[in-house]
């Protein structure tokens, strides 16, 4: 998730787009980090003085076409000096950072280092266990563009089939009560019965008897399970792609 520069100004401003699931309402105001040639660069996301913002004004978002980037350039030749070009990508300047609580966390792209670190930890513990097959325990890129890493992955694997670890939202906050997502921080693992791959409505749903294994292995080993539907939301992840590609494995 972050930006792209799209057009440098004369003056030195960056126009940007969106790269993956951006909410605009999150970036008036926000610093930013850019991958220049040369390091890391650091921009703010520009925005009017409060002075100068009119009454009918005052509660408009801006559009990623409204908005720009200050890199503290006075000119492209500036900008370019710092290796910036149409084509950089940036990042949130949101470091992880606990929130009074060592397993409560703030900060950028815990989607999905959580899997990576859940992925990880599996690892750890499936030392010298032996199985009927191999299993194969996979980081995949692009996950919020294209989903290209799993369908490489899963072209490349050709595997029997596949479980994908992903975040959640969760239910049980002012703004999104748990009518609308049955599941919270705490609760449980959450798995996803029914959900939206974009807004197409193009549906992506779980194989049945994966779902029916997950559950009878989580009752063995009293493990709580959350299920949700996600129909009429925008929320997928790569296991919408791997049935599409390799093995076409549920």
């Amino acid at each position: 998730v972050g930006i792209i520069v799209r057009y440098i100004t004369p003056n030195g401003f960056l126009l940007f787009e969106k790269v993956g699931g951006v909410v605009p309402k999150v970036l008036p105001g926000r610093r930013m980090l850019l991958r220049g040639d040369h390091g890391i660069v650091r921009a703010l996301v520009g925005i009017t003085p409060g002075h100068l913002v009119a009454p009918a004004e005052a509660n408009n978002v801006p559009s990623t076409a409204q908005s720009y980037l200050d890199i503290g350039a006075a000119s492209r030749a500036e900008v370019e000096n710092l290796g910036i070009h149409i084509g950089t990508t940036g990042v949130y300047d949101c470091p992880v950072m606990e929130l009074n609580k060592p397993d409560l966390l703030t900060g950028r792209c815990v989607d999905d280092r959580i899997g990576c670190a859940v992925l990880l930890t599996l690892a750890e513990s499936l030392k010298g266990a032996e199985f009927a097959g191999t299993v194969h325990l996979t980081f995949v890129v692009h996950e919020e563009t294209t989903h290209a890493g799993a369908a490489a992955a899963s072209t490349y694997l050709n595997p029997d089939y596949c479980i994908t670890l992903d975040t959640f939202p969760a239910g049980g906050t002012p703004d999104v009560p748990e009518t609308r997502i049955p599941a919270n921080i705490g609760k449980g693992v959450v798995l996803s019965l029914y959900e939206a791959i974009n807004f197409a409505f193009l549906m992506y749903c779980p194989h049945p008897r994966l779902l029916e294994v997950a559950k009878a292995v989580a009752e063995g080993q009293q493990i709580p399970l959350q299920w949700v539907t996600m129909a009429e939301a925008l929320y997928c992840n790569d296991a919408s792609d791997v049935i599409r590609t390799g093995s076409h494995c549920p």
